[in-house]
């Protein structure tokens, strides 16, 4: 049994927790990027480091966890957020660690737009566009898609997590997205959903 697999029967074999202030569970990605054509060479390795699927598993506190599937070696593995204090741990598949502090947005936004609806897992998903310029005052384009029979969850549990505009996002539609994309003048990183499970991880 893979790894995947693993973390599915966790959930299938726990007591689900349904009516709780904010949604507890896992989202399952397929993960995609796209290398535009003046993209430098040390992109090449991207979707390696990325790999080609993503679990987000939301805890009830606001905490989450990402897991990078098939990833390479040299990839990364895990990133750890805490609600409490905005710092996100990054483990890649060879141990090594890195934080990041999200309390703060690196991004300026320049304009932020309802685009069109998507059709995500069978579900009609609203989206919303932000257009936005790094720290460099190169562009970058972020795309949230959500449903609105999805679970809620509590926008102010996310106070912490300014970067990439999430907050905002979750301020917005009080339910977890069911697609992210970055487009940058380099690359396009999009994780698309394709299951979705309520309830706590099992010990």
């Amino acid at each position: 049994m893979n790894r995947l697999s693993h973390l599915l029967l966790f959930f299938l074999l726990s007591n689900l927790s349904y009516g709780q202030k904010s949604f507890e569970g896992l989202i399952k990605f397929s993960t995609n990027i796209k290398l535009l054509k003046n993209a430098p060479s040390v992109y090449n390795d991207l979707p390696e480091v990325y790999g080609d699927s993503l679990i987000m598993y939301y805890s009830a506190n606001g905490d989450f966890k990402r897991i990078h599937l098939n990833s390479a070696d040299f990839g990364n593995g895990t990133q750890d957020f805490n609600a409490k204090n905005g710092i996100i741990i990054f483990t890649k598949n060879n141990g090594e660690k890195d934080t990041l502090n999200v309390v703060k947005n690196l991004l300026e936004l320049k304009r932020k737009t309802k685009i069109n609806n998507e059709k995500i897992m069978d579900r009609d998903c609203e989206c919303w566009e932000y257009m936005t310029l790094d720290q460099d005052g190169d562009y970058a384009i972020l795309n949230y898609c959500f449903n609105l029979n999805t679970p809620k969850i509590d926008p102010s549990l996310y106070l912490m997590y300014q970067d990439f505009f999430l907050y905002d996002f979750y301020e917005l539609s009080k339910r977890p997205y069911l697609k992210f994309s970055l487009e940058t003048k380099y690359f396009i990183l999009t994780y698309t959903a394709d299951r979705l499970i309520e309830g706590k991880l099992s010990n």
